[in-house]
């Protein structure tokens, strides 16, 4: 199965007040390539959580001189699928904890270009529940599920800088659900 992985970077936890700052989609072609591209959202008027921008490590002025303003963002996410999902099949988002980033992408394609939108399955692929799954049958430790805990765990190293970066974390959690279906394909029945 062919997943666009994506992550979000945002200016808070609400997708309805606060502002989607950029967006990673990645893709493993069937050739084994991964494709890549990271957006960044500019808007007239940023909603954040100065919380947020410090976990996430942003400079709203430095965002604001490189980000692309909403119909140029939005073409080339339209750009990008028109590549690496030709034609008119459904999309399958895959992502960690990727309802949030679903929510957060929805609300820009809804106002921006609804057509996109339209493109994605209601299936998606999220290693929440996978890791939790694999952990109620003991193929991980108890403790935390998140991205750090899971990346650790799983030994791959991702650079500090790259961390809590859209594309950074994207990319991590693709090799991250390689690895836990090669745990689920060696695990005894």
């Amino acid at each position: 199965m062919k997943f666009l992985w994506i992550d979000t970077e945002t200016g808070g936890l609400d997708p309805t007040v606060h502002s989607l700052l950029s967006l990673a989609l990645v893709v493993t072609e069937p050739s084994g390539d991964q494709v890549s591209t990271e957006i960044f959202f500019r808007h007239p008027n940023y909603t954040v959580d100065p919380e947020a921008l410090a976990v996430n490590h942003i400079d709203l002025v430095r965002h604001h001189a490189h980000a692309c303003e909403p119909a140029h963002a939005a073409s080339l996410i339209a750009a990008f699928l028109g590549r690496h999902f030709p034609g008119d099949e459904k999309i399958q988002l895959a992502g960690h904890n990727v309802g949030f980033d679903i929510a957060f992408l929805g609300v820009f394609l809804r106002q921006h270009f609804p057509a996109i939108y339209a493109r994605f399955s209601h299936r998606v692929m999220d290693t929440m529940p996978l890791a939790l799954a694999l952990q109620e049958a003991g193929l991980l430790p108890a403790g935390s599920l998140g991205l750090s805990a899971l990346l650790e765990h799983y030994g791959i190293r991702l650079e500090p800088t790259l961390r809590h970066t859209a594309l950074g974390d994207a990319k991590a959690t693709e090799q991250l659900y390689r690895c836990m279906i090669a745990d689920l394909r060696t695990a005894p029945l």
